[in-house]
């Protein structure tokens, strides 16, 4: 990788009218959203973090949590303080008594002081507008931000993160860089387990950095930066070491096993809500039709695979397309049927327009820090959707990289001979894509 000295050259700065236009936008936005789906069906995963982050500050650290092996205790914690914000709120605008809709409005007033914040702080630096859209006004980021699930604190406390830390790696600001890449590598880490993908290559980037500094403040950053994320990980560590005798935050592998299983079973995988039952209902589905059974642990997922590598390749294909399957706009859904969706085909124009963006930056240059941190973004949380069964908000993350990447092409489209035919071909890989996802079967 080469750091250039003088920084990335792609990005303008932002300017006063896009400032305020964000500003009333964000705000119209976040009105409609609040409002308007902040009773949205609610169930499963979303119910158990608020449940558990109330048992979390009744009982504390070893509160009664069956999950706590392979669920961040920080997932807990912050559901039941946003949750907390939000109930005098709720209150106020007489939005009816239930914890999912305090969720919801707290929720939407951290996304909107910190999209304020970061407009007012940051707003004038180089870089700031491209990855403040990607984040803040993004579809995909709303459709998350109202469920009590770690997709909403993505979109909450990860999203701003990275705006400051790509803007501050534009800057070149070096030393607050290496600080913030560990703090970032290590909070990921703890939103959701499988983020260690994504934590090794974005402390692998701090490491460079220290290695290219130069003056001693360099390793102060890495002391502080250490500390910080040592910080982070020490209330899940001292959960993992009195319950199950490991340091290791993530020492229960039940979820992963049965993942695996699912992921060897179908295609994609959603939770399908009825709304004339009490509670909810999984439908359950087969890949391709054929019935495997279960698979148990990770040696038998590892020896299906490798006695049936072309279907074993295919299904990982079918993931990595299926998890950015949009069709329903929901995080749980009424009916488990796909039909065609015209936000699938501005996905997928999206998602070629940000793939081609990645493969232009990677091979012709310059490949700065701030690249290299956006691809380990999204390639280190897109490493596990091959192999699990997934749902439409496990792409959350690399969505969202990749739409950075999109709105960094539209920025340098008048420098590009190729537009007409770019354009055409991501529109036409929306299309194929949209009608591709109607195949797909929900299980």
């Amino acid at each position: 990788m080469v750091i250039s000295e003088t920084g990335s050259s792609r990005i303008e700065s932002i300017n006063y009218p896009f400032l305020a236009t964000a500003f009333f936008a964000l705000n119209a936005l976040y009105f409609i959203l609040v409002f308007g789906t902040f009773d949205n069906p609610s169930c499963c995963d979303a119910t158990l973090y608020l449940q558990g982050g109330r048992r979390f500050f009744e009982q504390g650290l070893l509160f009664d949590n069956p999950y706590s092996g392979y669920r961040s205790v920080w997932n807990y914690g912050i559901a039941e303080m946003v949750r907390f914000v939000g109930e005098p709120f709720r209150w106020i605008a007489g939005l009816p008594q239930k914890a999912t809709v305090s969720y919801a409005v707290g929720a939407t007033l951290l996304f909107a002081v910190t999209a304020m914040t970061l407009l007012l702080v940051l707003g004038k630096r180089k870089g700031f507008k491209e990855i403040f859209c990607a984040i803040y006004l993004n579809p995909i980021s709303f459709l998350y931000l109202l469920y009590p699930l770690q997709e909403s604190q993505i979109v909450l406390f990860l999203g701003p993160a990275i705006v400051i830390v790509a803007t501050s790696l534009i800057a070149e600001k070096w030393n607050q860089s290496i600080v913030l890449l560990w703090s970032f590598a290590v909070a990921a880490w703890m939103v959701k387990g499988s983020f260690l993908l994504v934590a090794l290559p974005v402390i692998g980037l701090a490491i460079y950095l220290v290695l290219r500094a130069t003056g001693p403040k360099k390793w102060i950053s890495t002391c502080i930066g250490v500390a910080v994320a040592l910080a982070i990980v020490a209330p899940q560590s001292y959960i993992a070491l009195a319950k199950y005798g490991s340091l290791y935050p993530y020492p229960d592998h039940a979820l992963l096993e049965k993942q695996l299983g699912w992921g060897y079973t179908s295609w994609h995988y959603e939770t399908v809500y009825d709304l004339n039952l009490e509670g909810d209902v999984k439908w359950k589905g087969d890949f391709s039709n054929n019935n495997y059974p279960p698979i148990k642990d990770t040696e038998a997922y590892t020896f299906k695979i490798l006695s049936n590598p072309i279907e074993g390749l295919s299904l990982w294909v079918g993931h990595i397309f299926s998890a950015f399957n949009f069709s329903h706009l929901k995080v749980y859904i009424t009916e488990p049927v796909v039909k065609f969706s015209f936000f699938n085909v501005l996905a997928g124009a999206a998602l070629f327009l940000g793939f081609l963006t990645s493969v232009g930056i990677v091979t012709r240059g310059p490949y700065d820090p701030q690249d290299y941190f956006i691809d380990a973004v999204m390639i280190g949380s897109a490493s596990a959707l091959p192999l699990l069964a997934v749902e439409t908000r496990f792409s959350l993350l690399p969505a969202l990289a990749l739409s950075y990447r999109a709105i960094q092409w539209f920025t340098e489209a008048d420098k590009n001979e190729r537009v007409a035919q770019d354009l055409s071909c991501a529109a036409l890989f929306g299309l194929l894509f949209g009608f591709a996802m109607t195949l797909v079967d929900i299980a």
